[in-house]
């Protein structure tokens, strides 16, 4: 792949980072289909340009597997995931997630703790429970009806 070869995001949600690593800082969160240009083929990072009506032109280092058409796609851990959907008030995917701040007794000995996330775009707050959290959920619904 050289570079100039415009490919598209895959997942839900990719995250641009500022170099070439899972830890390094975030600079853009691009939703699924977006349009990239490669600038630099790496392993196991490509950097990438991208335009965004809200911010212009972005560019940084996504994960190959977040791109469509790479080999390798769909290996990276974080394609696995869970993401925030965007915010339902102005449409960004800039949340911050607060501890649980009260908890939902699902039994006498069973709480599910509830935070809270912030749109640091806008200012929307609202309730929600992690993933580990939906599962408990799911396993004690099962309990009840069976």
């Amino acid at each position: 792949m050289g570079s100039g070869q415009k490919l598209v995001t895959i997942a839900v949600v990719t995250r641009v980072r500022t170099e070439g690593s899972p830890k390094a800082e975030v600079v853009a969160e691009l939703p699924r289909d977006t349009e990239v240009e490669v600038l630099i083929n790496g392993d196991p990072f490509v950097q990438i340009s991208a335009w965004r009506a809200e911010r212009g032109r972005v560019a940084g280092w996504v994960h190959r597997s977040f791109l469509s058409g790479l080999e390798g796609a769909g290996t990276a851990p974080e394609r696995t995931q869970i993401v925030d959907p965007p915010c339902n008030a102005c449409g960004a995917l800039n949340w911050v997630h607060t501890p649980a701040e009260r908890f939902i007794h699902l039994s006498l000995l069973n709480l599910v703790g509830v935070r809270h996330r912030i749109c640091t775009s806008c200012g929307l707050v609202q309730e929600c429970i992690g993933a580990k959290e939906i599962e408990e959920v799911k396993s004690w619904q099962q309990s009840r009806t069976t």
